[in-house]
């Protein structure tokens, strides 16, 4: 869920950021493709919930800082 972040230097010609893109993602579809008969465990529903919610609570605290708001 990233991106090189160097494809978006100006230095680099619109072709050439493209070119980086797709290698980035070639580089992630053989990843996939030798963890995918890997088991994943997943979480419990309720423990991905309160992830989600402290993350949240995170995000609004730092953009209330971030606005000059205090937390």
């Amino acid at each position: 869920a990233s991106l090189p972040t160097h494809m978006f230097d100006p230095q680099y010609r619109l072709g050439e950021a493209y070119g980086i893109f797709f290698e980035h993602a070639r580089y992630l579809a053989k990843i996939a493709q030798e963890h995918r008969q890997q088991a994943m465990p997943l979480l419990p529903y309720r423990q991905v919930l309160r992830r989600v919610r402290a993350n949240q609570s995170l995000l609004n605290r730092v953009h209330a800082l971030l606005k000059g708001g205090g937390a």
